[in-house]
């Protein structure tokens, strides 16, 4: 099997929504990438559309609905298949992917998926075809938890020869403020291919598997939970108190009034609170001056810590050989000298 979600493979990605500069949709081609992620004005539902330049089979669908602390709460797939009058490998890449999106509101999805009742960092796997084998690439060999769903919404025939996936966002998790996407696994086989798939492992049951968490090797470089923006999960310079008593970062309160503004030009020119779309006052945001000192203090030692740590690498590239006392030999006169 292979994993199409891969710009090697020509795989074109659209989302009809903006995305944060840092987080932008096409980090999901990406192996390695850090997901993405919308700013907190964007409502549901979001639409990201996956275009393969050629046809392939579905095998398995895995998504990571999570990014640090945002997380998806519901969302659908669909599959669409390559038309008759299109030669082999003339997928949508052609045509106008805004335009697929909305010809995928008509049809009926693959499979749609609840993660209420599912643990935080829960991986999903949707199966499409009987085998329940894992390739050895996918992320659901490391996955802390994972969630396997069988794709029934639609026959065996129309996830053959598809030639674009659509996954929509239907809403965010009710402890997210942001709708986001870690990543995503196509893993399918084209019709060429000889059909004879290794035997892998297996995928586990729906019931989460919960492993225990992997502490880092050193505890003292770990960031506080207090530290942390709830928003965007970056470490606060400058924390602010909000009027509903969540503090966050001054620049991701600026961000957001401006790309609410930006979003409704016509809306309330007024602050609003990010947590309970309340307009407030400028004067009501006030500084955090103890949590801002504490995070100062929690950088400084962690410098002091990672200074003495390379001062120790450094001694211990000395090699200091032990001295080695010469002890003065006596001679003792056998029992056959004479005196």
């Amino acid at each position: 099997m292979l994993n199409v979600a891969d710009s090697e493979f020509g795989t074109k990605i659209y989302c009809d929504r903006p995305t944060e500069k840092h987080y932008p949709v096409h980090n999901l081609l990406k192996s390695n990438g850090c997901g993405f992620l919308c700013p907190p004005v964007i409502a549901p539902p979001v639409n990201i559309l996956f275009c393969f330049r050629e046809a392939v089979d579905l095998h398995l669908i895995v998504v990571k609905p999570y990014v640090r602390r945002h997380r998806v709460g519901s969302f659908s797939i669909f599959a669409r298949r390559k038309t008759v009058k299109r030669k082999w490998g003339a997928c949508t890449e052609h045509d106008n992917p805004f335009e697929s999106m909305r010809h995928f509101g008509l049809a009926t999805p693959l499979v749609s998926v609840a993660l209420d009742k599912q643990p935080a960092e829960t991986v999903v796997a949707v199966r499409l075809k009987d085998t329940q084998t894992v390739p050895i690439g996918s992320m659901l060999n490391t996955a802390p938890n994972v969630y396997a769903v069988q794709a029934t919404g639609a026959s065996s025939m129309e996830r053959q020869k598809v030639c674009s996936v659509l996954l929509r966002i239907n809403r965010m998790a009710h402890t997210s403020f942001s709708l986001c996407l870690g990543e995503v696994e196509l893993w399918c086989s084209t019709p060429l291919e000889s059909g004879c798939t290794p035997v892998l492992p297996m995928i586990p049951d729906p019931v989460s598997q919960q492993t225990p968490d992997r502490a880092l090797d050193d505890e003292s470089f770990q960031i506080p939970e207090d530290f942390l923006d709830p928003i965007t999960g970056d470490l606060m310079n400058n924390p602010v108190r909000l009027p509903s008593g969540v503090r966050v970062d001054r620049t991701t309160l600026v961000r957001f009034q401006t790309e609410r503004l930006d979003m409704q030009p016509g809306a309330d020119p007024r602050p609003i609170d990010p947590f309970t779309m309340i307009p407030f006052d400028g004067d009501e945001v006030q500084s955090d001056v103890e949590l801002k000192m504490a995070i100062s203090e929690h950088l400084v030692r962690c410098k002091r810590l990672k200074d003495l740590c390379a001062r120790l690498d450094n001694h211990s590239c000395f090699f200091i050989k032990p001295t080695i006392s010469t002890v003065p030999q006596i001679n003792i006169p056998s029992d056959s000298e004479p005196d």
